[in-house]
C-alpha cells in the first residue's frame, strides 16, 4: 500500500471517530446559544400559505448529575424513550433535525454537537455533580424557551437537600423558587408545561435525601417535562403522543384554563322532553332509574387529555345524581358526552355539574415524603420519587390555581 493511501485512510478514520462522539461547544449559563426560530416552511407550488406546516426549534436538556448515570444503558427504556422522542419529532414534521439542540444541564447548560445515540452514551462521561438544584434546572430551561420553541427536560426530578441540610426546608425553598420562575413567564406568555412519568431499568448510584449513596439494580422512574407556549405544546402532543415516546406511565399538563363557560346542551333525556338546550321537562323514574346525557365542548381544555374522561374528576350539586361515565365524541361543537343518572324521586331542581380542579392522584401516589426519603428499599418506595409532589404543587401554584374553584361548570334545569 503506498504511503499517500495510508495517510488518506488514517485521516478518514479520524474524521469518522470525531463525528461519532459528542463535543461540548462551550459551558453556558442562561446565555446559552439557541438556534434562530425558523420561519414557516415555504409552500410548495400550487399550495396556499394557509396550509403550510410550522416547524419549531427543539431543545433537549438531559440532567447530567451523578443520579442520572444509572439510567444510561444501551437498549433499555431510558435509551429507547430518548431515541423515540427525537425520531418522532423529526418524522412527524414537528421540527427539522437541524433545529434540534442537545444539551447536558446542571448548574449550566452544555451544548453537544453529536447524534442522539452518542449524546445518551456521553451522559456517564459528563457527570457534572452528584446532586442537582431542581429549581435551577427549571430556570435554565425557561430562559432558553422562546416563543416558537419546545424545551424538553429529562431528569429524575429528585430534590437533593444535600448532607447536613434540613430536607423539609430545602424542599420548601425549591418549591418557592420554581413557582416564582414560572409565574413570571406565565404573566407574560401563555406558557404550558406537560409532565410525563416513565420507568426504566436503573443500575448505579442513588443519592437519597441525606446524600447517602445506595447501589440500585432495579426499575426506577424518571420524567420528561415539556415547556412551551400552549399552541406549541398542543402541536407536540398531537404529533408526538405518549404512545410514541415509550414507557409512559402517567402524564399531566398545566396551562391557563379558559374562563368562559363552554357550550353545552342536553341531548338524550330518556322518558322526558327537552324543553330547550338546558332544560328537561316531565322527567320521572323508569324501572327505578332516570338517565340523561349532556354534550359539552371541552376543546379549550383538551390538553388535559384523559383527565376529561375520568368521571371521578366531576361532581354534581345534588348527590342523588351520579356521573355514570364521560366519553369523547367525534364531531363539531361537542367534544365529550356526560352520562348522568339518578334512582331518587325526581323533584324540581337546578343541577350543577362541575369539572373539579385537582392535581392527578398519581402524583401523590408516587411521591416519597420527608419521613421516608432515606428508605428507598422499603416496600413500594422504589417506584416513587422524593419531592415530586412539591414540584408539581409548585407548578400548580404558579398558575394561581384555586383548588376550590372548578375548571368549568354547567347547569341543567330539571322539571322546573
Amino acid at each position: 500500500m503506498n504511503r499517500l493511501l495510508c495517510v488518506n485512510l488514517v485521516m478518514l478514520m479520524l474524521l469518522v471517530l470525531g463525528m461519532s462522539a459528542c463535543a461540548s461547544e462551550s459551558e453556558q449559563g442562561t446565555e446559552s446559544r439557541t438556534k434562530s426560530i425558523p420561519k414557516n416552511k415555504k409552500p410548495e407550488n400550487g399550495t396556499s400559505e394557509n396550509t403550510t406546516q410550522k416547524s419549531y426549534v427543539v431543545n433537549l436538556f438531559v440532567e447530567n448529575s451523578g443520579s442520572m448515570a444509572g439510567y444510561v444503558s444501551q437498549g433499555n427504556e431510558f435509551d429507547a424513550s430518548l431515541n423515540n422522542i427525537i425520531t418522532s419529532i423529526v418524522v412527524s414534521g414537528f421540527a427539522e433535525q437541524s433545529d434540534i439542540n442537545l444539551y447536558y444541564i446542571n448548574t449550566k447548560t452544555y451544548l453537544q454537537n453529536c447524534d442522539i445515540a452518542s449524546f445518551i452514551k456521553g451522559i456517564k462521561n459528563n457527570v457534572n455533580a452528584p446532586t442537582t438544584n431542581i429549581a435551577k434546572l427549571h430556570e435554565l430551561v425557561l430562559s432558553n424557551t422562546g416563543k416558537d420553541t419546545l424545551s424538553l427536560l429529562v431528569s429524575d426530578l429528585i430534590i437533593s437537600p444535600g448532607r447536613g441540610n434540613n430536607a423539609s426546608t430545602v424542599v420548601n425553598t425549591e418549591k418557592g423558587n420554581i413557582t416564582r420562575a414560572l409565574s413570571g413567564i406565565i404573566k407574560k406568555r401563555n406558557l404550558a408545561v406537560a409532565v410525563y412519568r416513565l420507568n426504566s431499568h436503573f443500575i448505579g448510584t442513588y443519592y437519597d435525601c441525606v446524600d447517602a449513596r445506595r447501589q440500585i439494580n432495579n426499575v426506577r422512574p424518571f420524567f420528561i417535562m415539556a415547556f412551551g407556549d400552549k399552541n406549541v405544546i398542543e402541536s407536540f402532543r398531537n404529533k408526538v403522543p405518549a404512545s410514541k415516546i415509550g414507557n409512559v406511565k402517567n402524564s399531566h399538563v398545566f396551562f391557563k384554563y379558559p374562563s368562559a363557560t363552554p357550550k353545552y346542551a342536553v341531548q338524550s333525556v330518556g322518558n322526558a322532553e327537552r324543553y330547550d338546550s338546558k332544560t328537561i321537562k316531565g322527567a320521572k323514574l323508569d324501572d327505578g332509574k332516570y338517565k340523561f346525557t349532556v354534550g359539552v365542548d371541552l376543546s379549550g381544555l383538551k390538553l388535559l387529555g384523559n383527565y376529561l374522561v375520568d368521571k371521578s374528576n366531576y361532581s354534581t350539586s345534588n348527590k342523588a345524581y351520579i356521573i355514570e361515565k364521560v366519553e369523547k365524541k367525534q364531531g363539531v361543537g361537542t367534544t365529550h358526552l356526560i352520562y348522568v343518572s339518578t334512582t331518587q324521586r325526581i323533584s324540581p331542581t337546578s343541577l350543577s355539574i362541575k369539572l373539579k380542579n385537582t392535581i392527578p392522584q398519581w402524583i401523590s401516589k408516587y411521591n416519597i415524603d420527608v419521613n421516608d426519603c432515606d428508605k428507598i428499599f422499603d416496600d413500594g418506595n422504589m417506584d416513587k420519587t422524593y419531592g415530586i409532589k412539591a414540584i408539581m404543587d409548585a407548578i400548580n401554584d404558579a398558575y394561581n390555581y384555586d383548588s376550590e374553584k372548578s375548571l368549568t361548570e354547567i347547569k341543567i334545569s330539571i322539571n322546573q
